[in-house]
């Protein structure tokens, strides 16, 4: 029988990531590349990582897929953080891989259809329409008819609301102009979001005033649980936008991590959970208002 205190046999572990600084070098801007970690973090993960066993430096879903074609790696597991790309290749040929499948990120890139989703099971989201991609438009569409018909058009019909391009992060295509508060406003926003984002969903959302929260969470299905609530506070009421490619986030986090309000925690692992998400990762959380009661 193995000690109590015997340590686990050392992993070989590949790390799939996606590198700023090599995206940015074959010429994409840095609103294209703002999603891809810098590589003082990449660093620090595979330092972490290395406690565990060794490490391969694998990079993008293309070098993963080249080495998987061209060679049998011996990994153990392969730690995977690329951006909106599953380790699906590695899975297919029985090495397992972390954090989750296909149909899960497929999902949770659209903004949109995840609002669906959890509207569907009863999880509080703020009222919202889908405006379809602008490449599908007949010649005499109106953006703002797709409001007029939602079933959120009375939560809808005053202001000031909120747009931007579903399936964008980090801030991408968000500036102070995405508060509306009027219909030249919105019709401009919408106008130019569906400009520069011809193939996306553009979302109109009411504005939610109040606290603002990222719940970070471990484990699968029932096992997962909280490991804490960050919130945040922005550093100023107006900023050009929360990209920064420099690294100078425009929020302070007020709160370190712990699990009050617990009611936030409860919302995103339920979230979580019925999303089918995996391994690890955090759910951000908004409030309507800023009162005790306010709902996410």
């Amino acid at each position: 029988m193995p000690l109590a205190d015997s340590q686990p046999p050392p992993l070989k572990i590949g790390f799939a990531y996606d590198s700023r600084a090599e995206w940015l070098a074959l010429g994409y801007s840095a609103e294209q590349c703002a999603e891809f970690d810098t590589d003082a973090t990449i660093d620090a993960i595979a330092t972490s990582l290395k406690k565990l066993g060794t490490v391969q430096m694998i990079g993008g879903l293309k070098s993963l897929t080249k080495l998987l074609a061209t060679s049998k790696p011996d990994w153990d597991i392969v730690f995977n953080i690329c951006e909106g790309s599953s380790s699906g290749p590695s899975r297919s040929v029985g090495i397992p891989s972390t954090f989750s499948d296909s149909a899960t990120l497929s999902l949770c890139l659209d903004k949109a259809k995840t609002k669906m989703v959890l509207e569907h099971y009863g999880i509080p989201t703020a009222a919202f329409a889908c405006i379809p991609a602008r490449n599908t438009w007949p010649m005499d569409f109106c953006p703002l008819s797709v409001i007029e018909r939602t079933i959120h058009r009375d939560a809808l019909g005053s202001f000031p609301l909120f747009v931007k391009p579903s399936a964008e992060g980090t801030g991408m295509g968000i500036t102070q102009a995405n508060k509306v508060v009027n219909r030249e406003q919105l019709l401009n926003v919408v106008e130019d979001l569906s400009q520069r984002y011809p193939t996306q969903t553009i979302l109109v959302e009411r504005f939610l005033a109040g606290r603002e929260f990222t719940v970070g969470i471990v484990g699968t299905g029932t096992e997962a649980f909280a490991t804490g609530v960050l919130e945040h506070a922005f550093k100023k009421e107006k900023f050009d936008s929360p990209n920064d490619p420099t690294g100078d986030a425009v929020y302070l986090d007020v709160f370190g991590y712990d699990l009050k309000p617990k009611g936030v925690a409860d919302v995103a692992l339920k979230s979580w959970r019925l999303l089918e998400c995996r391994d690890g990762g955090r759910v951000d959380i908004r409030h309507d208002t800023n009162d005790a009661n306010a709902a996410a």
